[in-house]
């Protein structure tokens, strides 16, 4: 198998192995849970033996930075196809297994999750509405 795919197995495997955490709306999530969250988004894109070396950018790299995402090259992951579900569902544990090693890294037990924004069920953020809801006709 291709490196990426070895990577993100491994990240899987280890999540399962390292225990379910939960995953909060991040508006309620409290200041000190967005804090610890950004620090740890903070420590993953520290490059680490030169410029992009992160692991941000490790990551993103799989998701399909850098490019527009029109060359194949760039684009691994599965817009608009069949696929995408599945895809991004291995993508996002191999994400938050590295969201986890940073929190870790920082002195923290690492039982953090990748938090999530219900936009339909609150489309406002500050006070402004940031999302027209679109349907499909």
């Amino acid at each position: 198998p291709e490196p990426e795919a070895e990577a993100v197995t491994e990240a899987v495997t280890e999540a399962v192995t390292a225990g379910p955490v939960t995953r909060k709306e991040i508006r309620m999530m409290s200041p000190e849970e967005q804090q610890r969250y950004a620090a740890a988004v903070k420590k993953m894109m520290e490059n680490t033996s030169g410029p992009e070396s992160s692991e941000f950018f490790r990551l993103a790299g799989y998701h399909g930075w850098p490019g527009n995402g029109a060359e194949r090259n760039y684009s691994y992951c599965e817009h608009r196809q069949e696929t995408f579900p599945g895809w991004h569902r291995a993508y996002l544990i191999a994400f938050e297994q590295s969201l986890r090693d940073a929190d870790r890294a920082l002195g923290n037990d690492g039982h953090i999750g990748l938090p999530y924004w219900d936009v339909l069920a609150r489309p406002e953020l500050n006070g402004q509405v940031s999302f027209k809801p679109y349907y499909c006709p």
